[in-house]
């Protein structure tokens, strides 16, 4: 199974919003060298939590700053552009990283979680019903012979179950001000510790906390391993939140080493 990287430029409080975007580029070119197979960059507008508002640009820079991994998007959104100006774009990407760009094309679902839950309440396990789907009506060609099936999973991972646990926290609290309709930055798990929490606010974190792939190297890696089974995935592309940058970029490295990435990386020209 292969490994990628979902980078959505997360920002913190304290810091300034450009930041984030080296903090990217930097990430990037870590994941590079640790052997990940792809890195995509994602689009959000009008949001204080996620500033990588242009990925086509943020594209050109880690393709011009990275070696092997293959770089792209997940995903363009389509209603905002015309399809004509996306693929001009996506040429020139090309022509400055041949071979290494992936088009991730899509559309935002425009709705929180709780939303969603109201206007679909039977959407639990979509998952399977979607990749059943994408399999049952693949059309092969000649360069992709076979569907190829691939998720994007939120996790972290630590030296220790109890870092990654207070790691988290920092997700937590952001996942509170979500619900509420706020995309604010991420707060420290220091501020996370001290936010007075009520009642239902603890309960919703409660149920997070039980299906979170969160916790030490080899505790994350036998979820992501056995998801990949249950789902027959070819590829899980890992999407990972930390108030501190150096705390996201040890989460990518502790998983390569588990997975055994770096050997790759190491062996290649």
């Amino acid at each position: 199974m292969k490994w990628s990287v979902l980078d959505q430029s997360p920002s913190s409080a304290g810091s300034m919003q450009d930041v984030a975007i080296r903090e990217s580029i930097a990430l990037a070119q870590h994941c590079d060298a640790l052997g990940y197979e792809r890195y995509w960059v994602s689009e959000h507008h009008n949001s204080a939590s996620i500033v990588g508002t242009a990925p086509e640009i943020l594209i050109a820079a880690v393709a011009a700053t990275t070696r092997r991994i293959r770089v792209g998007s997940a995903g363009i959104m389509l209603p905002h552009y015309s399809a004509l100006k996306v693929a001009e774009q996506f040429r020139v990407l090309e022509a400055i990283a041949p071979g290494r760009i992936d088009l991730g094309v899509g559309r935002a679902p425009g709705s929180d979680g709780l939303t969603a839950h109201a206007l679909n309440p039977h959407s639990h396990g979509a998952e399977e019903e979607a990749l059943s789907l994408y399999r049952r009506n693949y059309r092969p060609t000649e360069r992709h012979p076979r569907p190829q099936a691939t998720i994007c999973v939120w996790a972290l991972a630590a030296e220790t179950e109890a870092e990654a646990r207070r790691l988290l926290t920092t997700r937590e609290l952001w996942r509170t001000g979500f619900e509420k309709g706020l995309r604010l930055p991420l707060e420290s798990p220091e501020q996370a510790a001290a936010y007075p929490y009520t009642d239902a606010e603890r309960a919703m974190i409660e149920k997070l906390r039980a299906k979170a792939l969160v916790g030490d190297a080899a505790q994350v890696a036998d979820k992501l391993q056995a998801l990949g089974r249950k789902l027959e995935l070819d590829e899980i592309v890992i999407n990972t939140w930390t108030f501190d940058a150096a705390a996201r970029r040890h989460s990518y490295r502790l998983l390569a080493d588990v997975f055994g990435l770096g050997v790759v990386a190491m062996h290649l020209p």
